[in-house]
């Protein structure tokens, strides 16, 4: 029986040992393939690993894949935060135009506005206590 001529039903037939072993050797590294696209899966490409599995993709080209797409993931989420950053800076441009100090509507300096807040809290303890206002 010459090897390149040789079919499936005449290696069962006429060495069938010989074909158990490869049938067991194939089913075993099948199996070390699916495990290693298993521990090889990143969280978010589980749909990949599935279809790796299903089409006999290799444990490398998987990966390679996989490297490949989270790559241009990580592109386009750094280019997405620069679009986002050039907004926010085109949106506060405007406040680099603004003298430091107070709002011009604010007419109240801080010793009045501490007065203003201390009154107000002390009206707020009368009321609580259904006493007068002073602090006995």
């Amino acid at each position: 029986m010459e090897i390149k001529d040789c079919t499936r039903e005449q290696l069962l037939a006429e060495n069938p040992a010989l074909a158990e072993e490869i049938r067991n050797q194939a089913v075993a590294d099948e199996r070390d393939r699916v495990a290693g696209i298993d521990e090889m899966t990143l969280p978010g490409f589980e749909a990949e690993a599935e279809q790796a599995k299903a089409d006999g993709t290799s444990v490398n080209d998987f990966v390679k894949a996989c490297r490949a797409k989270n790559a241009a993931k990580k592109a386009e989420a750094k280019a997405k935060g620069e679009q986002f950053i050039e907004q926010r800076t085109q949106e506060t441009a405007p406040a680099a135009n603004v003298a430091p100090g107070a709002a011009e509507d604010e007419k109240q300096s801080e010793e009045d506005e501490i007065k203003a807040e201390a009154e107000k809290n002390a009206k707020m303890a009368a009321e609580m206590i259904g006493g007068s206002v002073g602090m006995f």
